[in-house]
């Protein structure tokens, strides 16, 4: 019984200390929940509210603004073979540029492209009075007076007009064909004729047995695959060979026919007729003792003969 009284006391006091415990512990709970509020509190008036900002507006890529690069274009030394292909990679270079160079940096960016005879020149022009460096398309056309020269001096027409396919393969005719064709201002009609006459005589013998109502593209590529195809088989149609016409036949030559030409045939008789003045190819008489006029003569050849001088 007194084990059981003493027992009793021990758990009121661990009841009276877990009350405690809860309560502190609701008391430390309220205060940081007050803390809380007025951190909230002080904080919504010390900063104003935020203003949601419009979203930005999507405006078109400008051109030339995509991903890709073009590298800048190989030093140019003055031949004018490459200087339109020079002037169109500056000028698709300068395009993808962004911001858009002035005209001044357009020049700049050509100049810094030149070496040999080409900065030489651009040397000697930079500071004149007709540099043009602050005009980058009077500058360009200074540039194309002085470098850009067709081959052998003579334009595209012009060399269009001589080109032959020869030797080489269609393929590598039609190449150069169509690359002067770009210069030539010829139209279609005039080229399909010029590039028909150019080519082999194998092709062309191929060709004219084809339809001729086609474009100079399917004219073009219809030659390439013919050659190909005559090359394919050894052009066997090369050994067809027509024989130059034989010259004619020597005509019987009179005896003194010469020296009736020297004398104005003044000394010679006529074989045919007998009579003085004339040969027997300018004969215009009847043989003595004919009645039935030149038919006689003319059913039978005369043998040209030697008619002693009297």
């Amino acid at each position: 019984m007194e084990s059981a009284g003493a027992e009793a006391p021990s758990v009121a006091e661990q009841v009276s200390q877990h009350s405690n415990l809860l309560h502190r512990l609701g008391s430390a709970m309220d205060q940081v929940l007050t803390r809380l509020e007025n951190w909230e509190r002080g904080a919504s008036i010390t900063r104003p509210a935020l203003v949601p900002q419009p979203a930005p507006l999507q405006t078109p890529p400008e051109a030339g603004a995509s991903g890709i690069r073009i590298t800048p274009p190989r030093e140019f030394d003055g031949t004018a073979t490459g200087c339109k292909g020079f002037l169109l990679q500056i000028e698709l270079y300068l395009v993808t540029v962004r911001p858009s160079p002035s005209d001044e940096e357009k020049v700049s960016a050509l100049v810094s492209c030149l070496t040999g005879r080409a900065l030489e020149w651009a040397n000697a022009v930079w500071d004149g009075p007709d540099s043009a460096r602050g005009d980058s398309p009077e500058f360009t056309r200074h540039f194309r007076a002085v470098f850009n020269h067709p081959p052998e001096g003579r334009a595209a027409g012009e060399r269009l007009f001589h080109l032959r396919q020869g030797t080489r393969s269609a393929q590598d005719f039609a190449l150069e064909f169509r690359t002067l064709t770009a210069g030539s201002g010829w139209n279609e009609r005039a080229l399909m004729d010029s590039y028909r006459c150019s080519l082999r005589e194998d092709v062309r013998r191929e060709l004219a047995c084809r339809d001729h109502a086609i474009t100079l593209d399917q004219l073009v590529d219809l030659s390439i695959r013919l050659d190909n195809l005559l090359a394919a088989r050894g052009r066997s149609s090369r050994g067809l060979f027509v024989p130059p016409p034989s010259p004619p036949a020597p005509q019987p030559m009179e005896i003194g026919g010469a020296a009736s030409r020297r004398t104005g045939g003044r000394g010679l008789s006529c074989t045919h007729c007998g009579r003085r003045g004339h040969t027997a190819d300018r004969c215009w008489r009847d043989p003595p003792g004919s009645s039935d006029g030149r038919q006689s003569t003319s059913s039978t050849p005369q043998v040209s003969q030697h008619q002693p001088h009297t």
